[in-house]
């Protein structure tokens, strides 16, 4: 291999050097170090979770690889034998859980019939079936002999999870996730990949709209509904797509890239519109279709500052927990845009409520911190013993405002935002594309009902969460319930929770039943991942504060 390749290769290996505990720096290395309780690679459902690394971009610029325009390239440069393999892998990281088995299968049937392995069905099906089996002897098996070729199979096979089914289910992505890893691939590098194909596609799609003339109108629709129509019963195109814009198709992506050939002349519009959600105006466009008893504002909105015609395959979802008059959403969301390469909006939701319970839980705070410095002042005195008897009482006493109004509020309208969310998400208001969703405090318990609430609407909530992150949630930490939620996300179901919380301690625990709250402790779940962020939350109004440094703890750019 020349020097050349050698650079390129370079730029498409995956940074895997020593494993590092989360929060090491170099700068400072006294501090305080988050702790990641997690299961192996493949849970009990085959659940992945990505493996513990730098999450940052490769330095040097990334090569692009080229599409090549055979639409069989995949059949082309794989013979047999390494076809098999390549199926054999898919097998292994496809979810295999109830609750997604008849997807796994109707797909795997779709690609073995593309790569004309019928007959050799019957040996995929026991690994289709199995739980827990390593994937990494069948990938070493294709004994491919260069991360280019690893490179451009990735990106044969996104064409063939967007051409075909005109849809990016979450679950696709995540089996992308998991094999740019078992290649040894960049992730950051497929991410770019993905928001080049989605950029010539719109690209393309605008120059044919301009072009075509009106008089087609009629034999172009009819051509887009022949080709929504082949979608089978697994990828339902459920965006509404509007006439008007599933009128020209695309001739060629980029200039001699030949990915027309291979996504073909009538579903390029319909692919773009679902996938970006554009006909029903997006998630900025979208209004509840229903008041839910008491919510009166409901809004998505971009992130201040972030690129709002990103490429992107991705979108994030920001819910907000508490706020209080001295941050915004803007300020609070904004170092999103510089950890993602996706499209990111913020869930504008009940504002003044949750200001109400930031400032009260800010003067909650300031009262412990004054009952405690007082007890440090009388600790070694014969008073000690009364004030702690009456520690607790006192704070029940000063949180009992709180507890009844504006707290018990905030939970209340969480729970009816989560409803209001699972409608937005099963709408696909945000496209045929995957969604990840974090929240922190009552932003948190607004996913946590989403999910809740998708779990109980079956196929329809199927395929769209790709990963959810709650920081501090206020909900019970029964595994069941995370079971539950489990089975509607694709890829990173994080619990990442503060031991130190003394609002979750004295509050939720105060107006609720529940014993167990997943803010203060880990998830018994082998599924979820637990990150234990006590070192760097001591109170529940500190998510506010810390967010960046949340967000690059929990490794959220590796999404």
């Amino acid at each position: 291999m020349d020097d050349e390749d050698d650079e390129s290769t370079a730029a498409l290996l995956d940074e895997t050097g020593t494993s590092v505990s989360l929060g090491d720096s170099e700068q400072n290395p006294d501090a305080p170090v988050p702790v990641r309780e997690s299961s192996s690679s493949f849970g009990a459902h085959r659940r992945y979770i990505r493996p513990e690394r730098d999450a940052s971009p490769a330095s040097s610029p990334l090569p692009h690889v080229p599409i090549d325009p055979d639409a069989d390239i995949m059949r082309r440069n794989l013979n047999l034998d390494q076809q098999r393999c390549f199926a054999n892998v898919i097998a292994c990281l496809l979810p295999n859980d109830p609750d997604n088995l008849q997807f796994s299968a109707e797909f795997f049937d779709e690609l073995t019939e593309y790569l004309d392995l019928i007959e050799y069905r019957p040996s995929f099906h026991p690994l289709l079936m199995s739980k827990n089996i390593n994937p990494r002897p069948f990938a070493e098996d294709m004994e491919l002999s260069s991360t280019v070729e690893k490179a451009q199979l990735l990106i044969d096979l996104l064409l063939f999870f967007t051409s075909r089914f005109q849809t990016y289910d979450a679950r696709l992505r995540i089996v992308l996730v998991q094999l740019a890893d078992l290649f040894r691939v960049s992730w950051h590098w497929v991410v770019q990949e993905e928001s080049a194909l989605m950029h010539m596609l719109k690209s393309d799609v605008s120059a044919a709209e301009i072009s075509s003339p009106r008089t087609s109108k009629a034999k172009k629709w009819a051509k887009v509904g022949a080709a929504v129509a082949i979608s089978s019963s697994l990828f339902v195109v459920t965006a509404g797509l509007a006439a008007p814009a599933l009128g020209a198709g695309i001739v060629a992506l980029g200039a001699g890239s030949g990915v027309g050939a291979f996504i073909g002349s009538t579903a390029g519009t319909a692919i773009v519109s679902g996938l970006m959600g554009a006909t029903g105006g997006g998630l900025a466009g979208y209004k509840m279709n229903r008041r839910v008893q008491d919510i009166r504002e409901f809004a998505f909105r971009p992130v201040d500052g972030a690129d709002r015609d990103r490429d992107s395959m991705l979108v994030t979802i920001c819910v907000t927990g508490i706020l209080d008059d001295s941050v915004g959403y803007d300020e609070l969301w904004w170092p999103m845009k510089a950890f993602i390469p996706s499209d990111c909006y913020v869930l504008e939701w009940e504002t003044q409520v949750l200001k109400d319970t930031g400032n009260g839980l800010r003067n909650f705070a300031k009262y412990q911190l004054g009952t405690q410095l007082a007890q440090e002042a009388l600790r070694q005195t014969l008073m000690m013993g009364v004030m702690t008897a009456l520690a607790w009482p006192s704070a029940f006493i000063s949180a009992s405002y709180l507890i009844d109004n504006p707290w018990s509020l905030a939970v209340s309208r969480a729970d009816q935002a989560g409803t209001l969310l699972a409608d937005a998400l099963c709408a696909r208001a945000h496209g045929l594309r995957p969604v990840s969703l974090i929240g922190y405090s009552v932003g948190a318990r607004v996913i946590y009902r989403a999910l809740m609430e998708m779990s109980t609407r079956g196929f329809e909530a199927q395929g769209i969460v790709q990963d959810a992150f709650l920081l501090g949630c206020p909900e019970s930490a029964k595994p069941a319930k995370w079971e539950r939620m489990q089975s509607v996300v694709a890829g990173r179901l994080v619990n990442a929770y503060s031991r130190s919380d003394l609002v979750l301690k004295f509050l939720f625990r105060a107006a609720s039943p529940t014993l167990h709250v997943c803010g203060l402790e880990p998830v018994q779940l082998d599924t979820v991942e637990n990150i234990d962020l006590t070192a760097m939350i001591d109170g529940h109004h500190t998510y506010v504060t810390v967010m960046p440094d949340l967000l690059d703890v929990i490794q959220f750019a590796c999404c």
